[in-house]
Formats: structure tokens, C-alpha cells, sequence
């Protein structure tokens, strides 16, 4: 069991690395403004959530897909090019994922099921919306 969650947690670990690496692309020229949240889930802080940024437009003006991981507090800041560095001003749908534990016995480690409803994982079903403006600072 042990084996199977740090299988998982490695798998986390290179997905949240590739996401970083994938955000910013075209808009490296863009202002970023820093902000943060808090996500909570059945009354708790969601501890080890990722927070996902989708530009609702594409083109010339649009901003790039971008991720924050929630602390042991439910709080989050969202990253683009660099740790922190906050995210473009524009519309985005946003999606949430939270991890489970590695429950397998399977050496190869499949997937832990997540612990958040499907709807929540995919921007066009979570319900989710911000518009992110300079004077943006903390999303609620």
C-alpha cells in the first residue's frame, strides 16, 4: 500500500510539473497579477487540491491555462510562468482535482480515485467562473 501512494504521489508530482511547464506559452509578454483562494470541500480545506485555470477565449488576447495547489489550509496562490507569479487578466473556467490515496496493490500504481465529484474535474461542468481584472487579489 505504501509502494502504490508513492507511486501516486511521484504520478502528482510529474503532472503538476508538466502543468507548470505548459502554462504561460504565448502570453510571456502578458502582465500576471498575483492572487489567491481558498478551496473547501464537505466543510473542510481541501488539502492537496489543484486549481485550474481555462481561458474561456482563444487568440491573440487570451490568457494561458494556469494551476494553484492548495496548502494544509485550503489556501492557494496561482502560478504561470514561475511559482506564484499569479495569472493574466481575462475570463477563465476553472476545474478543481483532488487527489485520493494510492489504494492499489498493483505495482504499477494505478490512479487513486479522486475524491472530488466528476463535474468538478472538467472546467465546462464545474460551474466555475472568474473574471480576472489588475485590481484582482483574492477569489471567492
Amino acid at each position: 500500500m505504501l509502494l502504490g501512494r508513492r507511486i501516486a504521489m511521484g504520478l502528482l508530482m510529474v503532472v503538476c510539473q508538466l502543468a507548470v511547464m505548459g502554462c504561460g506559452g504565448k502570453d510571456f509578454d502578458k502582465s500576471l497579477y498575483p492572487i489567491e483562494g481558498e478551496v473547501f470541500f464537505r466543510g473542510k480545506p481541501a488539502v492537496g487540491c489543484i486549481v485550474s485555470f481555462h481561458p474561456t477565449s482563444t487568440g491573440e488576447g487570451a490568457g494561458a491555462p494556469c494551476l494553484g495547489t492548495t496548502d494544509s489550509n485550503g489556501k492557494f496562490r496561482v502560478t504561470t510562468r514561475e511559482p506564484f507569479d499569479g495569472i493574466a487578466a481575462g475570463e477563465y473556467e476553472v476545474s478543481f482535482s483532488l487527489p485520493g490515496e494510492g489504494n492499489s496493490r498493483d505495482p504499477n500504481g494505478d490512479a487513486a480515485p479522486d475524491k472530488l465529484p466528476a463535474k468538478y474535474q472538467f472546467p465546462g461542468s464545474s460551474g466555475f467562473k472568474v473574471t480576472i481584472t489588475s485590481s484582482t487579489t483574492t477569489l471567492d
